[in-house]
């Protein structure tokens, strides 16, 4: 059936088909290189690279539960900031300029925009000032939570157990397959992992000895991940206990149901549930209370306590910086560096360092920045290769909140073994967000020409093989089609294409966009050779390199061209609204000796809080994903042999291989195209729809040798807002190394159904 492009939705900017004549000239798909190995753990799922003491783990455990927030006098200091004096080049004066107008992903002009139809445009408003309000009502509810009276009230929040849709989740059992380093327990033999709220304790259970059993308290947990890989399997890690529990569930299902009881019994997570919060209350402490019948029909009667949001996101704020150190060493006074890393103000803060000059030793700059920040900071963790460094600090108060965390390096130095130039990345999910940074140092150009374009075709290789090297979370997926959020910082090393005079005089009368006319990383964007979707904040900012060390006087020596060598790109999901303000260049009060200015930029993000489908009562019932049709137009020059997609999601199952959803293989051509009898009805676990609207699915096209062409993201939320109705989509493809694959477009309906699977399942 044909699609009316006048109903198709676009979810995110399109790249141009070229025509026949133009294949030529179209950017190759980078063939991936083998990344060597760089666990940040010794263990496969990615947990936290540096060990917490336990004391540490107990200290944030408990810490208050209620978020800190803006208050009035980092409102002020935040006005004081944006009054600062403009940055002068060309001489030694010592002032700053910040960029102070924020920039959402519908605001930012410098690069192609996504188009996105109307509706989703003003979701993303919406949201965007849900952010800002709900930001106030938590300044509002903290106050009232740090009143002991009225705290007291909150608390007494009750909801009687026996109004709850399903109160047999307050004590269910799972089947599992339990694994430690030294591999399967009991050769294979199932165990039972039993979750009691009312006594806030997990029972690890021999199936055929139900004496024979170990118990951790809930409070202990400070660690849940999900695999990356197996859709049925997570690992948990307690206070006090050195092993790490490895759990493989009977299906995905099973697997979430886990996951959310679990989350409800930590001490310090909200998590997101309208159903139990109290009227008109935005988070309370709900204590649930009464008596119920188990899935095994035996009756119990007690009180526990659940943390509990009536919105889905909890806001963040990042702090982010990039710069070239020039190999000169850090200051030796850490707190020299507050007028360059605004301190207290962020939830995360993320330093990219090239030719680095902190410790390279974790315990030193744990040390280091813990002293810049302050106690409320913890060190999150540190990945280093060379002099390129990429150094994340948390809130204490968020430890708890994050999981997955993953690193990553590739080399892009002489004949690619050289990690004087590449990247490093590190990921993780805050929440149940996840989230990618990368730091990175491309080559430079090692000619007197301004403009030498081997170099640049060289610095376009080593960005496309640093982007396709960050085999993170699921290797056999790039990194556009796994992360809510991206965020690339470094030294790019991509030039002004003027002469030197030229460049140093438009700098010096502040003509930024006159500058930016002769940007080899923007036109580059523009061609579609590198970073393909990354977004970038408006440039008001003076050229960040080259400077006379110390000074904010140009280099005469080499006379290189002023140049934005120093960047901080972005990249999102459809649908995943961002803030980005305060791009700005920094120069340091201590005269820091590097021809480079320090960059960075401040960003606000919503992160998505763990759902409680438990105690959500489910009107919706379960539902199906069918396609009718998906096609893709790729700008690749030949045809696909036996071209296959397969369907990713947390919400989906895997088989026994660990296999996704796939369509069967269709004949060879060059435009693919997959009608319903060739696509798998998916059946996502956590059916509920207020749930799904704020959910993604991925979509990876690869050929019969299983080589990845492309991927694709679709938001869920019209489609469920339309369900039943068919849903059109046209949505761009992306290719591994951070290129344009193609566009996909297709239809698809969500359909539900009355039917209740928990005591089927459980």
């Amino acid at each position: 059936m044909p699609i009316d492009d006048e109903d198709v939705e676009e979810e995110d900017e399109l790249p141009p088909i070229p025509i026949e004549e133009e294949e030529d000239e179209l950017p190759p798909i980078p063939v991936s290189d083998e990344l060597p190995p760089m666990p940040l753990d010794e263990e496969e799922d990615g947990l936290p690279p540096m060990p917490i003491e336990e004391e540490l783990l107990k200290e944030m455990n408990e810490l208050p539960i209620i978020d800190e927030s803006n208050n009035k006098e980092e409102e002020e200091e935040e006005k004081e900031e944006e009054e600062d004096e403009d940055l002068t080049v060309g001489s030694s004066e010592n002032n700053n300029e910040e960029s102070s107008t924020p920039i959402t992903l519908e605001e930012n002009d410098e690069i192609p925009q996504v188009s996105q139809q109307q509706e989703e445009e003003i979701d993303s408003k919406v949201l965007l000032n849900e952010m800002k309000e709900e930001e106030e009502e938590e300044d509002n509810n903290e106050e009232v939570f740090n009143n002991e009276e009225e705290s007291n009230v909150l608390k007494q929040n009750e909801v009687n157990v026996s109004t709850l849709d399903k109160p047999q989740w307050l004590k269910p059992s799972f089947k599992v397959i339990m694994y430690n380093k030294e591999g399967i327990l009991s050769k294979g033999e199932k165990r039972i992992w039993e979750i009691d709220f009312f006594n806030q304790k997990f029972n690890n259970i021999d199936i055929n000895n139900s004496n024979n059993k170990y118990i951790y308290k809930a409070e202990h947990l400070y660690q849940i991940d999900k695999h990356f890989t197996d859709s049925k399997r997570l690992a948990l890690r307690f206070m006090e206990i050195k092993n790490i529990f490895h759990l493989i569930f009977e299906s995905n299902y099973h697997r979430e149901r886990f996951f959310e009881c679990a989350s409800c019994m930590r001490k310090n997570l909200f998590v997101w549930c309208p159903s139990i919060c109290g009227p008109n209350q935005l988070k309370c402490i709900t204590e649930l209370k009464g008596t119920f019948k188990d899935f095994n029909n035996s009756k119990l009667t007690g009180t526990c306590k659940v943390n509990v949001f009536s919105k889905p996101h909890e806001i963040i704020k990042i702090f982010t910086m990039t710069w070239n150190m020039g190999g000169k060493k850090k200051p030796k006074d850490p707190k020299s560096l507050i007028d360059i890393i605004t301190i207290n103000k962020y939830d995360l803060y993320v330093i990219s360092t090239q030719e680095s000059g902190f410790p390279t030793d974790i315990t030193k700059c744990k040390k280091y920045f813990e002293k810049m920040l302050g106690d409320n900071y913890i060190l999150l963790t540190m990945v280093t290769m060379w002099e390129i460094q990429l150094i994340i600090l948390v809130k204490k108060i968020h430890f708890l909140k994050i999981s997955n965390i993953q690193g990553v390096y590739k080399k892009t130095g002489l004949g690619n073994i050289a990690g004087n130039k590449g990247g490093v990345g590190v990921s993780f999910n805050f929440n149940e967000t996840s989230m990618l940074f990368i730091s990175c140092h491309l080559e430079a150009n090692h000619s007197d020409e301004y403009n030498d374009r081997e170099y640049l075709k060289i610095r376009n290789l080593n960005a496309r093989g640093i982007i396709d090297a960050m085999t993170i979370g699921n290797p056999s997926l790039d990194i556009s089609s796994q992360f809510n959020y991206i965020f690339l910082l470094g030294d790019t090393n991509y030039r002004i294409e003027l002469p030197y005079d030229e460049g140093v005089e438009l700098a010096k009368l502040k003509k930024f966009k006159d500058l930016l006319k002769y940007d080899q990383l923007k036109q580059q964007q523009r061609e579609g050779q590198v970073f393909y979707g990354f977004k970038e904040c408006p440039i008001k900012f003076p050229p960040t390199y080259k400077y006379k060390g110390g000074t904010l006087e140009f280099d005469q020596k080499k006379k290189r061209t002023p140049s934005y060598t120093d960047r901080i790109l972005f990249k999102t999901f459809p649908n995943c609204p961002i803030i980005a303000e305060k791009y700005t260049a920094k120069y340091s009060n201590c005269k820091h000796p590097s021809d480079h200015l320090p960059v960075q930029c401040c960003f606000k993000i919503p992160t998505l809080r763990p759902f409680a489908s438990i105690f959500t009562k489910n009107v919706d019932g379960i539902c199906e994903i069918k396609f009718e049709r998906i096609k893709s137009k790729l700008v690749i020059r030949d045809e696909i042999n036996s071209p296959t997609i397969t369907f990713y999601a947390n919400w989906l199952d895997s088989n026994q291989k660990n296999e996704y959803p796939t369509t069967t293989k269709i004949e060879k051509m060059k435009h693919p195209e997959w009608l319903s009898q060739h696509i798998p009805i998916l059946k996502p676990s956590t059916p509920h729809k207020d749930y799904l609207k704020l959910q993604h699915l991925s979509l990876a096209i690869r050929d019969s040798d299983n080589n990845l062409i492309g991927t694709c993201i679709l938001p869920l939320k019209n489609a469920v807002l339309k369900c039943p109705n068919v849903h059109l989509f046209r949505a761009p493809i992306h290719a591994p190394g951070g290129l344009a694959a193609g566009i996909m477009e297709g239809r698809y309906s969500i359909i539900y159904q009355q039917k209740d699977v928990t005591k089927e399942l459980m």
